[in-house]
Formats: C-alpha cells, sequence, structure tokens
C-alpha cells in the first residue's frame, strides 16, 4: 500500500468507517493508483478480518490469507469480534464491500482511456476483494443475483482476449457468488452461465487450469443439484404418507428440470 494512503489513513478520524469511506472515495477516483490503493486497503481489512495482519505501510504488502480454505468441507472461522463487526458492517448498503467493489469494476470496464494490461490487473484485484467479502458475508452473494453484476462476470468470462489466470479468477468469484446461494445461482443460469463455460474451448477434453476449473465448477452444480432433488423427493414422500391419495407436485416445476439441462451441456 502506498505510504501516502497510509498516512492518510492514519491520520484518519478513528473508526473503520471512516477509513472506509475513504478508500471507497478513492475507488470511484478517475486516477489508477487511487483506485489502486482503495481496492489494497479492502483487501486489508478482509485480512485482518481473519486474523492475518501485514503491515499497510510496506511497499511489498500483500494479502497471503488462506482464502481457499474456505473450500474445504468442514473448515469453520473462528467468530472473533473483528469479523463480527465487518458482517455487522456488510449488512448495511453504505459500507458493503461487494456493492461498492461492483460499481468499481463497472467503472473500469467502461474506461476506454487505459490499456488492457492495467485494467486487467485492476479487474483482479476486485474479484479478490469480492472473493474475500462473499465468502466472509453470505448475504452479500445476493448481489450477484441481480442481472447486471452477473453479466459483469459472463461478459469477463466470454472475452477470449483475456489470459488464463484472469478466467481462473472469474471462474472463482462466480463459485464464490453462488456457493449456498439459490438466487445466485438462478440468476447464473438464467443468464447462460451455464452454457457459457460449456462452450468455451477445450472444456470437454479437460485440458488446460481453465477447463478443470469449469469441469469442477460442474461437479459442483450438478452435486448441489441432486441434492436438492433428492430433498424434494424425500418431500414428496413424506407428503404422500401423509396425503395417500393426493398427488405429489414438488417435482413437477421447471426448477427440477435444471439437472437434466446441465447433463446435456456436458454430453
Amino acid at each position: 500500500m502506498d505510504a501516502d494512503f497510509a498516512e492518510t489513513l492514519a491520520c484518519a478520524a478513528p473508526g473503520i468507517e471512516v477509513k472506509l469511506a475513504i478508500s471507497f472515495d478513492r475507488m470511484s477516483s478517475s486516477g489508477l493508483k487511487e483506485v489502486q490503493h482503495g481496492l489494497e486497503y479492502l483487501q486489508h481489512v478482509l485480512a485482518e478480518v481473519i486474523g492475518h495482519r501485514e503491515d499497510p505501510t510496506a511497499n511489498d504488502w500483500a494479502p497471503r490469507w488462506p482464502l481457499n480454505n474456505f473450500l474445504i468441507p468442514g473448515f469453520k472461522l473462528s467468530q472473533g469480534n473483528d469479523l463480527k463487526r465487518f458482517r455487522k458492517l456488510q449488512d448495511g448498503f453504505e459500507y458493503n464491500f461487494t456493492t461498492q467493489t461492483v460499481s468499481c469494476m463497472e467503472r473500469l470496464l467502461a474506461r476506454t482511456d487505459i490499456d488492457d494490461h492495467r485494467c486487467n490487473s485492476l479487474l483482479k484485484l476486485c474479484m479478490s476483494v469480492l472473493r474475500g467479502a462473499m465468502l466472509l458475508h453470505k448475504a452479500s452473494r445476493k448481489v450477484f443475483a441481480r442481472q447486471n453484476p452477473m453479466d459483469l462476470l459472463i461478459f469477463m468470462l466470454k472475452d477470449t482476449g483475456h489470459s488464463p489466470s484472469f478466467r481462473v479468477d472469474v471462474i472463482d468469484t462466480i463459485v464464490a457468488a453462488t456457493m449456498g446461494s439459490p438466487a445466485t445461482m438462478r440468476t447464473f443460469e438464467e443468464r447462460e452461465g451455464v452454457a457459457t463455460m460449456a462452450d468455451m474451448p477445450g472444456v470437454l477434453r479437460g485440458s488446460g487450469v481453465v477447463s478443470v476449473r469449469i469441469l469442477a465448477v460442474f461437479n459442483i452444480l450438478l452435486g448441489q443439484e441432486e441434492e436438492a432433488r433428492q430433498t424434494a423427493i424425500s418431500a414428496s414422500q413424506t407428503w404422500m404418507e401423509v396425503n395417500p391419495l393426493g398427488q405429489p407436485t414438488l417435482l413437477c416445476g421447471p426448477r427440477h428440470h435444471k439437472l437434466d439441462e446441465r447433463r446435456r451441456y456436458l454430453m
């Protein structure tokens, strides 16, 4: 983090709210360096929330907190005061990392005065913040239940000019947004996210890091849908036991045809 920006934060009034307001203001700046500083401070906050503290004034500072641990079955995050305070802040709109970062991404993608490399670097920083915020605050995933934010991710996924590492970041962000969030998953499906992934070159051959990541995503999606299907079947059987002459309707809705639709993409 830039030393001048770190000094600005240090001189700010006590309280994380003031410092976040300064960071969000930097993220909306036309200067790319200011945008970077704002995003880096959000990363710093996320690192502190899980107890990984670094010196924010160091020039080579970079958050190295164990994000992947959140994807390990059975992993539980310590419910410390920092996490509780963070989640309380995220429950509101003003200090919500996800909404502010999505707005930052929209501005970056709309600009034509910056080169692709610099833009992609900042977008990767945005996605890092998004993944951390959504994994720490589940309700923030619903931001991507709206069409426009989800369209941003799918748009970046479709762009064949991006590097494999960039597209992996996009896929990981989609996973963070849809994991345990049925509303976001439905939006992803409705915006043809599954079809977009299936149509990417080499996916079915499983070649390359992007293809492997996509196949893993499909496995997660199919597993979630199968679990929901089994739950519905169990509920239907229970209903029939109580109402033996009734007609079960739980498996007749369009939602339960999604599993077959996804499987068709993989055939």
